[in-house]
């Protein structure tokens, strides 16, 4: 099987740097390595924090922390903190409609996978076994959906008909006119 040619990404890093880097073999570890039976990962918490130029909404910072949440395990070795900070430009022809959603979800992502690398990299050379951070997605979470309501007229007999009606969490409901009008007063009243 072929594979098309790869294009370059509308959303280019143009520079990163860790701007903390704070890693340390817990107390109650060190010196144990022979005795350490692995374990899973204990809770990673991620955060961002994003600006949008003010002349350019083409250009973005972002800055992707990224920490351990366990620092009294008996099972993880590890205290981990990093802070990476990374500047992105999106292309010209790229529309400027959609360059808020690749910038969001790119952007931190690019800058996940660089601490991926550094954990990896620091980690390894422990005597314990290397930290290799879980794949995540940097998707925004989407607005809640309004009710719509919509009844149908039969095409052959002019007859209003139930019509199906999105919940916003992917069910749907048929409802006739009676119905939505009761819900269209109860939300105005």
């Amino acid at each position: 099987m072929e594979h098309p040619p790869f294009q370059a990404s509308p959303l280019q890093l143009e520079r990163y740097y860790i701007k903390e880097c704070n890693f340390s073999v817990k107390e109650s570890f060190v010196d144990k390595q022979g005795d350490y039976a692995p374990v899973g990962l204990p809770q990673i918490l991620a955060n961002v924090n994003e600006s949008v130029s003010e002349d350019d909404p083409r250009y973005w910072r972002f800055e992707v922390l990224v920490e351990s949440n366990d620092d009294v395990s008996k099972e993880f070795p590890y205290s981990l903190h990093v802070v990476l900070v990374g500047f992105f430009r999106v292309h010209e022809s790229y529309p400027e409609e959609r360059i808020k959603l690749l910038a969001k979800i790119n952007g931190p992502s690019l800058l996940y996978s660089a601490a991926r690398e550094a954990l990896v990299t620091v980690t390894g050379r422990t005597g314990y076994p290397a930290v290799v951070l879980p794949s995540v997605m940097f998707i925004p979470p989407s607005p809640p959906k309004e009710e719509a309501v919509t009844v149908q007229k039969s095409l052959s007999s002019g007859e209003e008909q139930p019509a199906l009606v999105d919940k916003g969490s992917g069910s749907k409901e048929k409802v006739t006119k009676d119905k939505a009008t009761k819900s269209l007063s109860k939300a105005d009243g």
